[in-house]
């Protein structure tokens, strides 16, 4: 007897044009909700860094600025007329170690200590010539200003107080820092 073999039968046909389509939709639709995901995740991430980053670098400015004023022998604003391109805020601080200079220049505070016989420009240009290493205090600094702008004032009509006021601004994240302090190294009568 002869036997037959079965033949399996499979078609040749593969996927319509229809089911590739269909596919192809179902698979767009859900590569653009996972990147949807992932853009608004990235987005919260940026936003909370920026937050983090302003409000770590006020706090760290202001506790530095106050204790710099509070350990203060004189302070004095630097008057606008005597400052370089750029900077808008300029404020001398006289301390038992020396003159130091903060400078307010295209949303950066600098810091340094600066040699007392030196004209105001003079003193704003050594800060500045420091770099980054060396003088950089803040970064996203919006305004920056010490009121009353020097220590005789703060002084006689002041009590002895002083306000520290900086505003902070990255990714369309602002913040402010406000001190008010008092001069530790009052002139006794």
């Amino acid at each position: 007897m002869k036997q037959r073999k079965k033949k399996l039968y499979l078609p040749d046909d593969g996927f319509s044009l229809m089911e590739l389509l269909v596919a192809m939709m179902v698979s767009a639709v859900v590569t653009a909700a996972a990147a949807g995901f992932l853009i608004a995740g990235i987005r919260f991430y940026q936003r909370a860094d920026a937050e983090t980053t302003v409000q770590t670098e006020s706090q760290v400015a202001e506790l530095f600025i106050t204790e710099l004023l509070q350990e203060s022998l004189d302070y004095r604003e630097i008057p606008f007329v005597n400052h370089p391109p750029g900077v808008t805020y300029a404020l001398e601080v006289t301390r038992t170690d020396g003159v130091s200079v903060l400078v307010l220049k295209e949303k950066r505070l600098w810091f340094g200590v600066v040699d007392a016989s030196h004209d105001d420009t003079t003193k704003i240009n050594d800060v500045l010539g420091l770099g980054k290493s060396q003088a950089f205090l803040a970064d996203y600094v919006e305004t920056f200003s010490v009121s009353p702008g020097d220590k005789t004032t703060a002084l006689t009509t002041g009590n002895g107080m002083v306000k520290v006021e900086m505003k902070f601004q990255k990714a369309e994240k602002s913040y402010t820092e406000t001190a008010t302090i008092s001069l530790r190294n009052k002139k006794r009568n």
